[in-house]
């Protein structure tokens, strides 16, 4: 029982860390080739821990938003809240689809907890697809068991997961940039460079 507490937890930490994680199809697997867990156990606890740990990164990542954005731009996010908040359904539908898909999905969780839009849907579809995920991460990697720790360490620093993080972090930063109430209302695509002052605290 003590493992499944600890997979819980590892998945809960690692995916409230916005970049720079191991992926968790990497840490599922490792908890049941090492200690040889019930696969049907495993999945739904890992999917819980890494559904909450989403969670904590979308309001943390909200409440740094509404305190150092400026103000006009917490505004300007309000316009792809409002879009999002509309279609539910479409919201989860994507969540889920791109979930179940070995994807990094921090991207999302920062941004749609920066615009503060109703997460419900969104960790819903997430956890539908990471279970799929994992379930298919689990099967596929369980027979290179030797090889399990290493992938699990190397994920961290990587090329290819440094390259992943870094497109990661730039894409946010173009996200909080543009001008969504011009986007959405004129089809117009336009960068707010000049609002990005931080907000006195």
């Amino acid at each position: 029982m003590i493992n499944y507490l600890l997979g819980f937890l590892a998945a809960t930490f690692f995916n409230a860390i916005p970049f720079f994680a191991p992926g968790t199809g990497f840490v599922v697997t490792f908890f049941y080739v090492t200690y040889d867990l019930n696969l049907f156990v495993l999945i739904p606890i890992m999917v819980l821990g890494s559904t909450l740990g989403r969670y904590i990164l979308a309001k943390f990542t909200g409440k740094l938003a509404s305190r150092f954005l400026h103000p006009e731009r917490n505004e300007n996010l309000s316009y792809f809240r409002n879009q999002v908040n509309k279609k539910p359904f479409h919201a989860f539908l994507f969540t889920f689809i791109y979930c179940a898909l070995p994807t990094p999905s921090n991207l999302i969780f920062l941004s749609l907890g920066a615009s503060k839009v109703n997460l419900a849907p969104i960790l819903l579809g997430f956890a539908l697809g990471r279970a799929v995920n994992y379930t298919y991460a689990a099967l596929t990697f369980s027979y290179i068991y030797h090889r399990i720790a290493e992938e699990l360490q190397g994920s961290v620093t990587s090329a290819s997961n440094i390259f992943t993080q870094v497109v990661t972090i730039i894409l946010f930063s173009v996200f909080l940039l543009i001008d969504w109430k011009e986007l959405i209302l004129n089809k117009k695509f336009k960068l707010l460079v000049n609002i990005g002052k931080v907000k006195k605290v």
